[in-house]
């Protein structure tokens, strides 16, 4: 009888521990959610503050004043050519944090077919030096309170030119 229970207490010591170690796993791996954007030195903003959690957009709700016609308003204002990409999308994924400013652009791109496609380095700091000027940025709110907010804004491209933003 001695035997099974020190066998028994063996196995759910081994059990807790193991317990233990998936729990902070798991901790580890929601805390660090797909798509999140992490400081890159000498690209980023070292002094943009930043929370803790960084909510995305579908859960903050962050907006810009005036929404999508504001920033078609001001960007369409501007060059509108892309060199990377004849027909497709481009999306921009920035953070608005809760004082209202933007930081640590990231831009993706596809053609039609949804390929992946590159954007050269001219297109890139020509489209975040537009997004840049966009700064009328609303943040998310969560329980009434300003949060950080992964933003993202699509481009359409068509004949080389940004045709729609959305």
């Amino acid at each position: 009888m001695i035997k099974i229970s020190k066998t028994v207490n063996a196995i759910l010591i081994v059990s807790f521990i193991a317990s233990i170690i998936i729990s902070i796993l798991l901790y580890k791996s929601v805390s660090n959610q797909l798509g999140d954007i992490k400081y890159i030195s000498g690209r980023d903003d070292p002094n943009f503050d930043t929370q803790a959690h960084i909510y995305q957009y579908y859960q903050s709700n962050p907006k810009y004043k005036g929404e999508r016609k504001g920033i078609r308003k001001e960007i369409f204002l501007k060059d509108r050519d892309v060199q990377s990409l004849k027909n497709g999308y481009i999306t921009a994924r920035f953070i608005l944090n809760s004082k209202g400013q933007t930081d640590r652009y990231r831009l993706k791109a596809v053609d039609n077919n949804y390929q992946k496609n590159q954007v050269t380095l001219q297109d890139s700091q020509k489209i975040i030096s537009q997004l840049k000027i966009l700064q009328n940025w609303i943040p998310g709110n969560v329980k009434n309170k300003k949060v950080d907010s992964y933003v993202q804004i699509n481009f359409k491209i068509h004949d080389g030119k940004i045709i729609d933003i959305f």
